[in-house]
């Protein structure tokens, strides 16, 4: 119940976290964003 609440939230901030350096890496990524198969240098 409740108690998975501040789990859900912080999935999505990691989610919002790896998107967001999927962005911030989209040029060294050769335009291939993470969905399709890039890679950033941290994972």
């Amino acid at each position: 119940g409740a108690a998975l609440l501040p789990l859900l939230a912080t999935v999505l901030l990691m989610n919002a976290r790896y998107l967001l350096y999927g962005a911030a890496m989209y040029p060294w990524l050769g335009g291939a964003p993470p969905a399709v198969g890039g890679r950033w240098p941290g994972g």
